[in-house]
């Protein structure tokens, strides 16, 4: 055989293809079929890959005096040193390393020796030689599901091989998964668990469940715990759990069409469980995804409609205007200005209700007012195709002197929980001018208090001993 290594494949194609290849042998998509021996300096590698269809693969491995060179076909539409042809070559040098450092104590025609030593082995390690060579294990395959752009998970069952990674890949049966009375033999810890939570979500005897909410969370982070979770057929690396990631939003174009998406880092999607979970197919990682949009926010922008990218300016600012506390990358060829660093003036309008008074405070950016309450950081003004960055520090400077009259933001406004914070303001208008207030008050505005000069009480005795009338004098007027 002529030996070949990692290398001497790289030099097939540039690192984008030889990428798609290492990706397509990890998830032991491609099958050694033989290796022959054309000549002393020719090997012929003959294999086939799982691809949108069954492609088949020609590898040849050429010994030369500079070094080895390897040259091969695929019936895919490349044809030559494709993606495919890359993940064979891999597939050979995994299966090649594999028998390498399988090492046999004694050869074959020593049947009577070999014979003795492994009923000696059964007699001192029965149990461990029964789970290493006859048990299976439940492995978590996780695939996208391409009608539904979801993440599915597959239950199957294996037999761990004793030089590492599994055999043959089955289906897990039903009735033996889902058995409650009686669970499968190869059933490890965290199995039984995440097995029953799979059982609840699927609402059968299904081995094959879309991951959502929260129990597709739950089954997620179960299935991963126990190390035996992979994406698709790549069952040489398990998945395992990584950083947190913060889950960006943007506009993006898509030929004529354009859509709102989301972004969690390349080669990852986004599983929409609770809390929410990203997996990187590259590096097989998962991990949470820090967002502060809720279940229903989430699952609005995901199944965004797509719509003519000739009106993406023109949604994109009315969706900054309406929902500022969503922050979305704009378009790039979105012509916004932006204004900052502009110190706001409050403006306080006080109003009447009905029985009740209150305070509506906003904030003017040289000609752009924006309300106090919500305070979100940023404000988009679409006729004037503008972003405010507002100063939180100054906003919150001219609200902190208002509740410290005693009033305190409810619905949107400030609002008085007694008549003393009222008393208060209205006695102190002048100051809060001086502070940088602008004050407004409207027509139906009738709350009002003046000093009082003389108080005087006459106590009068009634006709029952125990009653008493009190009235009080306020500048010569009696006051009941």
């Amino acid at each position: 055989m002529i030996h070949f290594s990692l290398s001497d494949v790289r030099h097939i194609a540039d690192p984008s293809l030889f990428s798609l290849g290492y990706d397509i042998n990890e998830a032991s998509f491609s099958t050694i079929k033989s290796v022959t021996m054309l000549s002393k300096d020719i090997m012929q590698i003959l294999a086939t890959t799982q691809g949108s269809k069954l492609y088949k693969q020609t590898v040849n491995v050429y010994s030369q005096d500079e070094g080895v060179k390897v040259i091969g076909k695929c019936s895919c539409e490349t044809g030559r040193n494709c993606k495919h042809v890359i993940a064979s070559a891999l597939a050979y040098l995994d299966e090649a390393s594999e028998e390498q450092n399988q090492s046999p104590a004694i050869e074959e025609n020593d049947g009577e020796q070999n014979d003795w030593i492994l009923r000696l082995e059964f007699a001192f390690f029965p149990a461990e030689k029964e789970v290493s060579e006859k048990s299976s294990l439940l492995l978590y395959e996780l695939n996208l599901n391409a009608a539904s752009g979801k993440v599915d998970l597959t239950l199957y069952t294996a037999r761990k091989l004793k030089n590492g990674g599994y055999g043959k890949v089955n289906r897990a049966r039903p009735n033996s998964v889902f058995n409650t009375y009686k669970p499968p033999d190869y059933f490890k810890e965290g199995d039984a668990q995440t097995v029953l939570l799979f059982k609840t979500l699927s609402q059968g005897l299904k081995t094959t469940v879309t991951l959502e909410g929260k129990l597709g969370g739950l089954i997620l982070e179960g299935a991963i715990a126990t190390g035996r979770c992979f994406w698709k057929r790549g069952h040489k690396k398990a998945v395992a759990f990584s950083r947190q990631r913060e889950l960006a939003l943007a506009w993006t174009s898509e030929g004529e069409m354009a859509v709102l998406g989301v972004d969690v880092g390349e080669n990852t999607h986004l599983i929409p469980v609770e809390p929410l979970y990203y997996l990187d197919t590259k590096s097989k990682e998962a991990g949470k995804v820090m967002t502060e949009l809720n279940a229903q926010q989430l699952e609005l922008i995901l199944n965004a409609p797509k719509f003519p990218s000739s009106q993406i300016d023109k949604i994109a600012l009315e969706v900054a205007s309406k929902i500022p506390q969503l922050s979305i990358k704009a378009p790039d060829k979105l012509d916004i200005k932006r204004v900052e660093n502009i110190l706001p003036r409050a403006s306080l309008r006080l109003k009447q209700r009905k029985e009740s008074y209150a305070i509506d405070l906003s904030f003017d950016y040289d000609g752009l007012n924006v309300k106090a309450f919500p305070s979100y950081e940023t404000q988009t003004f679409t006729d004037e195709r503008v972003m405010l960055i507002r100063e939180k520090k100054e906003e919150e400077r001219y609200i902190d002197i208002l509740c410290g009259y005693g009033f305190k933001e409810h619905n949107g406004e400030l609002v008085a929980f007694n008549m003393h914070a009222w008393k208060s303001l209205l006695e102190n208008l002048q100051e809060l001018k001086k502070s940088g207030f602008e004050i407004i008050k409207e027509e139906d505005f009738t709350l009002n208090f003046h000093p009082v000069k003389r108080v005087g009480v006459n106590v009068e005795q009634s006709s029952h001993w125990f009653e008493v009338g009190m009235h009080i004098m306020v500048e010569g007027r009696r006051v009941p």
